[in-house]
């Protein structure tokens, strides 16, 4: 058998988890164990202080009691319940006794990124802004509402639940952004993240768990690749945006440079598109002049990298690795062409699938751009590059995470 809260396997005549102490037969009587009251652990009668703790035995108290307590989370007993704060070497511990009890601990995102933070599902497990677990230690059924928000800068989120006895459950929510709080963003601020759970009987609400987190909210061009062991970088394709008139213009001059002066993706040949290709790789290095820029890939820390959009490096005229390749998967895209971002130790350049489903790509380094440069020389220097690192880089589908829900970022 297994425990339903940590998964540890047990022995099959268990009735607590020896591993996180939660009661797996709920309606059973373990008669050797009891709850320390000190740290809430359960252990054995027989011994003489916690294995937890190292509190003596002779406080220790019946588990038939049905006293919990646990350090770093506020635990909430219902009607006629007594507070107790301890406060032990700068450790504040909540201890409470009575007949019923829910446990309440949240768990939060410390980075808002405004680019792709509105393709987040606000129930997405894992991704979502804040976690909130109940663990209902009772044999009786509650409602309870969850709610959050960052003060300021979201809509205040609600979920109204029936929490059934003896269960854990986790709870998901993304509290909408108030994009006009952040349109002027431009550094990174500190905002206050409030999270609140509460009893409902009636019309009667009784708050159970309220805490504040700081945050921190990027601004739109700020990327964060990734935060609590989840990773973002799929996300960078909101950056991708075919359809801004800026880089709709610079397909029109693309055209100009081809004989029949029109581009239609994969209507053509291969070597159709290898020419619409060639087209826009010197409209931006001779009709554009866009240049490469070298700019550091972390500006508040090694995990995050301020990204301009593809007009802006339109208007600037010049842009790193990162974002001369996003310009290119734009324009691959607005050409109906399927764009992959290719992603290397410290670089990024783009891949162009020759025919839709071909499986066979043309690769650009797509800071070749310098005024003795040729198209023929991007072509074979990304070529070269995918093949020294063909065993270590990794290759994002534009196409595939638009049907996933990343979309373009507003502009």
């Amino acid at each position: 058998m297994y425990c339903f809260k940590c998964g540890k396997e047990l022995p099959n005549d268990s009735y607590f988890c020896d591993s996180c102490g939660t009661n797996i037969k709920p309606n059973e009587k373990a008669a050797n164990t009891v709850h320390c009251i000190m740290c809430g652990k359960l252990i054995s009668k027989e011994g003489k202080y916690c294995i937890y703790c190292g509190n003596k035995n002779a406080n220790l108290k019946s588990n038939t009691d049905k006293t919990h307590a646990k350090r770093g989370n506020l635990f909430y007993l219902g009607v006629g319940a007594i507070l107790t704060i301890i406060v032990l070497f700068g450790i504040v511990l909540f201890s409470t006794e009575g007949t019923e009890g829910i446990e309440v601990e949240d768990f939060y995102m410390e980075n808002l990124v405004t680019g792709y933070y509105h393709l987040i599902p606000n129930n997405a497990k894992g991704a979502s802004l804040v976690t909130i677990e109940l663990n209902n230690f009772d044999n009786e059924e509650y409602t309870v509402k969850i709610e959050s928000e960052i003060e300021g800068y979201t809509k205040r989120i609600s979920d109204t639940i029936k929490l059934d006895n003896y269960e854990l459950i986790e709870i998901y929510q993304t509290p909408t952004l108030i994009q006009s709080s952040v349109a002027n963003l431009s550094e990174p601020i500190k905002a206050n993240l409030n999270v609140k759970v509460s009893k409902i009987e009636g019309e009667k609400e009784t708050v159970l768990y309220e805490k504040n987190h700081y945050v921190k909210i990027y601004p739109k061009r700020d990327m964060v690749w990734s935060q609590d062991g989840i990773d973002f970088t799929p996300y960078v394709i909101a950056w991708v945006t075919p359809t801004n008139p800026k880089v709709e213009m610079l397909i029109r001059s693309a055209a100009n440079r081809l004989e029949h002066e029109s581009m239609f993706g994969y209507q053509g040949t291969e070597e159709d598109v290898y020419d619409q290709l060639q087209a826009i790789y010197y409209t931006i290095k001779d009709d554009y002049k866009i240049r490469y820029i070298s700019t550091p890939v972390s500006l508040y820390g090694e995990n995050s990298q301020r990204i301009r959009l593809p007009s802006e490096v339109i208007n600037q005229k010049s842009g790193n690795c990162i974002e001369t390749t996003l310009l290119w998967a734009s324009v691959i895209e607005a050409l109906d062409m399927n764009p992959y971002l290719i992603f290397i130790p410290g670089h990024a350049f783009i891949a162009c699938e020759k025919n839709n489903g071909s499986g066979e790509y043309f690769f650009i380094e797509t800071t070749d751009i310098g005024p003795d440069d040729t198209f023929e020389i991007a072509i074979e220097d990304g070529t070269k590059t995918f093949e020294i690192y063909k065993d270590k880089f990794y290759s994002y589908n534009v196409r595939k995470y638009r049907e996933d829900g990343i979309l373009p970022m507003g502009q």
